[in-house]
């Protein structure tokens, strides 16, 4: 009795390495569909901005290049801090689905920020990794003197993040420096004047007319 026991044991464990082997693929290895996608990597950036500001007497103007390299992800929200009191009045490039200026809450309290959609990027598509954007902004003129707190960019959500700002006159106009923070003035002390920012720099300016005394 017990011989038949064993038999029919034996007879079960080969019944089931053979329905094992039929549901195997040849090399032995077996796949299993989860039901779900592979989670997707979070979008990570870096930007650099080039700032040229010109004073003119009816307005001081913001001419911004915008640099943001992709450094993980796909392109998503691209948000800069954006310091003082100017108005947005462009944001271009051929990727740019939308963007806009408001208010977010901060560690300090309410800031502003400028946020950047991208168009959608397709499954499959190449990410690419660079986007390059143009910023126009300006501070509105009435008379001179005036002081005017231009609208610097600002690392905001960024990873990394690097300015170069130039601030000139258009020859009938002199800007002269208030107050600033966050920048490191470089360059030459004659001439259009050159800061370095890495965080989130501000500015405060007295346009007046050139060889007029500006006065702090």
């Amino acid at each position: 009795m017990k011989y038949l026991v064993h038999l029919l044991g034996f007879l079960g464990v080969v019944a089931a390495a053979s329905a094992q082997s039929s549901v195997l693929p040849p090399d032995g290895l077996l796949l299993v569909d989860a039901g779900k996608s592979p989670r997707a990597l979070p979008f990570i950036y870096a930007s650099e901005v080039e700032t040229e500001l010109v004073a003119k007497a009816a307005a001081l103007e913001h001419h911004s290049t915008v640099k943001t390299r992709v450094l993980q992800g796909k392109p998503g929200a691209i948000v800069l801090d954006l310091a003082g009191d100017s108005k947005v009045t462009a944001v271009t490039g051929d990727w740019i689905a939308s963007w806009a200026v408001r208010s977010e809450q901060g560690a300090s309290g309410a800031r502003q920020v400028l946020e950047i959609l991208p168009k959608p990027t397709a499954d499959g598509a190449a990410v690419p990794a660079e986007l390059v954007c143009r910023v126009e902004a300006a501070n509105a003129i009435t008379s001179l003197p005036a002081e005017v707190a231009p609208a610097l960019l600002g690392i905001g959500r960024a990873a990394g993040f690097a300015a170069r700002i130039t601030l000139r006159g258009d020859g009938g106009v002199e800007p002269v420096v208030l107050a600033s923070d966050g920048l490191t003035a470089s360059g030459p002390l004659d001439g259009p004047k050159l800061f370095l920012a890495q965080g989130s720099p501000s500015l405060k300016l007295q346009l007046a007319t050139a060889g007029a005394s500006a006065g702090v």
